[in-house]
């Protein structure tokens, strides 16, 4: 039985011509090399081979011959018990092979050493019939004194989507330093086969080598991708740390706003139909860090509202920039406006009852409560600021977390929100980016101050003026979490398992009998224990349980008596700790 494909009796011809395997090798060379078309492939007898050379001409016969060696020593391969090579791995090997020869043959026999072959030499290869192919000797380009140059290149087999890559590391004077070869059961593109070479030569090189490298490879998309960092082809975004320790792939300083890849990204994939554009999208590390730099935009003369309770970086952004006056008993700071959103008014203020701001910083799905607003009442709050001449903050940082599509999941879905509203996100809360640093601002440009100035042209002019950008690195990650469906499926795993845990999370404290809210549409659960004080229920359940809370009048005044209570671990460490609050709390 054939070794190779498994399906028929095996003979000299099957092995090497007729076989799956071996054909498609054969079509792989025909692609670059003048050999016989498959009709003149006959197995005539036992002498068919002989049948065959004798019709050719010298240069037709070697390049047979060597193809036929090559299924030969494949079908070896797996005899023996080793991975049989691709055929773009088998085809790269014979062309080196042949060019080789060749060059030997230019050089009237001397020996050949790396970074010593003939410069220029055309020489001519005669196929049948009218058929000539000339090819050119190129000169290995050898890197600067000191240096050591690492030759990468990767195999890619289509059918079976499985690749070979290889690296080699010379000096200066062409001589063998260290070799690297790796076989992938796994691989999307031939892209994705050379960025793996690159990889692993990259790897091999800065384990054994302190000496600066040159790399060098022969696919031109994937060079012009790392020389100007354009990471369209996210899915080789992996290696772009690596690419960044060597002189091809060093960037330095990107743009301010972001690259224009992912700004792109997040406008048509984030808010597809909403009208926005790459260019209101502002890359950053992350949305608090956006925040104090909107407070930077706003300036101290500015009145602010906030949703109570409500994620506390708003309020400490306007106390550091002079917004406020002092705070009481309670933590509420003069000067600001506490929009109260409590279960008795389902989570959402009374805009008829809440003073004129030039600010509202507004969380849905909000932290810590839970609640996504519908989207009748972002409807009341666009049209609130709207006729109250105010700019909305919307934070969207947990709109994955979002069930279903009755409820908005931007602002910009609303009609006339692109007017009022700056919207600020993050990649931390749905693709776990959290110490890793990346958000992101959308100031639409129809977004006005009262005089009719752009406050999207002043806002890039205090990101350009107080940020570098968000790290590089960084950003092909998150493309990568947008553009690729491997991205795309993660983030929806992050999501679901945070969701999952949230239900468990729900579940036990409902059994408990405690009043609980949120965990539907976001990874907090807002849990109630009236007549107790937030610190006191957060401080015993800690020394109890030794399980981590937050309590609520961290939040805001209208925190008090309630704790959060966050998803965001294994499964594994939330059941463990919903058994003890369980067995503390029954």
């Amino acid at each position: 039985m054939c070794q190779r494909c498994g399906c028929v009796e095996e003979d000299g011809f099957h092995a090497v011509v007729v076989c799956p395997r071996a054909a498609a090798l054969w079509d792989a060379m025909k692609e670059v090399w003048d050999i016989p078309e498959k009709e003149q492939l006959m197995h005539t007898g036992p002498e068919w081979l002989f049948d065959l050379l004798v019709t050719l001409d010298d240069d037709a016969r070697a390049r047979v011959l060597m193809i036929i060696w090559r299924n030969w020593h494949n079908r070896n391969e797996i005899i023996h018990g080793k991975k049989e090579a691709p055929s773009e791995a088998s085809r790269l090997f014979l062309q080196s092979y042949m060019n080789s020869l060749l060059l030997i043959d230019a050089n009237d026999g001397k020996d050949i050493l790396k970074g010593k072959s003939v410069i220029s030499k055309t020489m001519e290869k005669k196929g049948r019939g009218s058929c000539r192919r000339t090819h050119e000797i190129a000169q290995w380009p050898k890197p600067p004194d000191g240096w050591l140059a690492i030759s990468v290149d990767g195999s890619f087999d289509p059918v079976q989507k499985e690749a070979g890559t290889a690296a080699i590391i010379r000096d200066g004077r062409g001589d063998f330093v260290l070799a690297s070869c790796t076989f992938f059961n796994r691989c999307r593109d031939a892209l994705e086969a050379e960025t793996l070479a690159f990889r692993e030569g990259i790897g091999i090189a800065l384990a054994y080598t302190a000496q600066p490298l040159v790399i060098q490879t022969d696919c031109a998309n994937l060079a012009k991708s790392l020389k100007e960092g354009n990471m369209d082809k996210s899915h080789i975004g992996h290696l772009y740390s690596l690419a960044l320790s060597t002189p091809e792939g060093y960037q330095g300083y990107g743009p301010e706003q972001g690259q224009k890849s992912l700004r792109k990204a997040i406008a048509e994939k984030i808010y597809l139909n909403m009208g926005i554009t790459d260019t209101e999208v502002f890359i950053s590390d992350g949305a608090q860090c956006d925040i104090a730099r909107l407070q930077m935009l706003f300036g101290r003369d500015v009145t602010i509202a906030v949703q109570d309770p409500t994620f506390p970086g708003y309020v400490d952004t306007g106390v550091i920039m002079g917004q406020t006056g002092a705070a009481d008993e309670s933590g509420r700071y003069a000067g600001i406006e506490y929009m109260r959103c409590a279960p008795e008014n389902a989570f959402f203020p009374d805009l008829a009852t809440v003073p004129r701001t030039d600010v509202i910083f507004f969380c849905s799905p909000n932290n810590p409560t839970g609640h996504a607003a519908s989207r009748d009442q972002l409807r009341q709050l666009v049209d609130f600021a709207r006729g109250n001449g105010s700019i909305v903050v919307f934070d969207s940082a947990y709109s994955s977390y979002v069930s279903g599509d009755q409820l908005p999941r931007s602002i910009y879905e609303i009609p006339g929100a692109r007017e009022v509203a700056i919207e600020i996100s993050s990649f931390s809360k749905f693709a776990g980016f959290t110490g890793v640093r990346l958000g992101w601002a959308v100031v639409p440009d129809e977004l006005l101050y009262a005089d009719g100035t752009s406050v999207a042209r002043d806002f890039d002019r205090v990101v350009c003026t107080s940020f570098n950008g968000a790290s590089s690195v960084a950003q092909v990650g998150g493309l990568a979490c947008l553009e690729t469906e491997e991205g795309r499926e993660a983030v929806r795993r992050v999501v679901g398992k945070y969701k999952e845990n949230t239900r468990v999370l729900v579940d036990t404290f409902t059994a408990l009998g405690k009043e609980v809210y949120g965990g539907d549409d976001s990874p907090y659960v807002w849990v109630r224990f009236p007549g107790q004080r937030s610190w006191d229920v957060f401080g015993e359940i800690l020394e109890k349980t030794h399980v981590i809370t937050v309590p609520g009048s961290g939040f805001g005044p209208g925190g008090e008596g309630f704790i959060r209570v966050s998803a965001f671990n294994s499964r594994e460490m939330v059941v463990e700790a919903c058994a003890r609050l369980t067995s503390f709390l029954a």
